[in-house]
């Protein structure tokens, strides 16, 4: 396992604890001490932040001949008790960028830096679709929905109930790494129309608004809930679960952000994969004739045919 100095020296300093390092080594040959000016060793070496032994002798009372070498010991690296930081990507000063919030009076764009005032509040910027391919890429590392974007080290509330356009309350951005807020200034863009009703009934007035209004959010939201739905009514799951390995597929699923065929195609194969692919059949073909090719369309056909007094339950 290899791990970065500075990840490690941050944790142990956080947690405010030591990290030991503990080294064993041996090796064995056939050799004459004589012949490489070597003699019989059991030495202690000892540091500030390290102790090590090394012990160098014959065992012919293992194997005739053989001598061995062996190391064992400990180093210590200690943490900082200085360190203020929470994590690596804080600065000492935290550093808040600007954004397009208006127009000056002559025109131009106006900019805004995001650090968290109350004056800011409910001041809205906008960014272009594009900015959570990121995160839609890496569903491992993020999650997208239709209120934030979250990962295991920060969580940005956004509106992603809008077709052409995400919404970002302003102060919001400075919860952000500043690595990731450049990533978010690249896709800034001039004011938009506002933000979505959905968002505005769940973030402002605090009133939790039962499915989110973008066709893509709001197929995931119903995909759930048609599932769960059907399972309370009938006992059996209409689509099969998805296997751990595949569980990106759910959580990247998204409205292609270009008019790109290589997007459009992927999306496309990701629904394929959450409804026909996953269609139950062991529970579709019951009380069904079956013929000898069907496959899981043509089982769903026969078994929507059915009267529903025949549904399995």
């Amino acid at each position: 396992m290899r791990v970065k100095l500075k990840f490690l020296k941050e944790y142990i300093s956080i947690r405010k604890v030591h990290f030991a390092v503990c080294f064993d080594f041996m090796r064995t040959s056939k050799i004459n001490f004589e012949d490489l000016n070597i003699s019989s060793l059991d030495e202690n070496f000892k540091t500030e932040k390290s102790f090590y032994n090394h012990f160098v002798r014959p065992i012919d009372f293992v194997d005739l001949g053989t001598k061995q070498s062996w190391i064992a010991g400990k180093t210590i690296l200690s943490f900082d008790p200085n360190k203020k930081k929470s994590y690596h990507f804080d600065d000492e000063e935290s550093k808040y960028e600007s954004f397009i919030i208006g127009y000056e009076d002559d025109g131009n764009e106006k900019l805004l830096d995001c650090e968290k005032t109350n004056d800011k509040y409910f001041i809205t910027t906008y960014f272009k679709k594009e900015v959570l391919n990121k995160y839609y890429n890496e569903p491992l590392k993020y999650k997208v929905d239709g209120w934030r974007v979250s990962s295991n080290f920060f969580s940005l509330k956004i509106d992603n109930n809008i077709e052409d356009y995400v919404a970002v309350f302003l102060v919001e951005l400075s919860s952000l790494p500043h690595k990731e807020q450049l990533h978010w200034k690249q896709y800034n863009i001039a004011p938009q129309k506002g933000i979505s009703a959905t968002y505005y009934k769940t973030m402002v007035e605090g009133n939790w608004v039962q499915q989110p209004e973008t066709a893509d959010l709001l197929f995931k939201h119903q995909y759930v809930k048609f599932n769960n739905e059907w399972e309370k009514k009938f006992g059996w799951k209409f689509y099969k679960e998805l296997a751990s390995e595949d569980q990106h597929l759910f959580t990247s699923l998204h409205m292609p952000t270009s008019n790109n065929v290589k997007a459009f195609s992927e999306q496309m194969l990701t629904v394929i994969k959450l409804t026909i692919d996953r269609l139950n059949e062991a529970g579709l073909q019951k009380n069904i004739v079956l013929e000898k090719n069907d496959r899981g369309i043509t089982k769903l056909e026969k078994f929507l045919k059915q009267p529903i007094s025949k549904f399995p339950i």
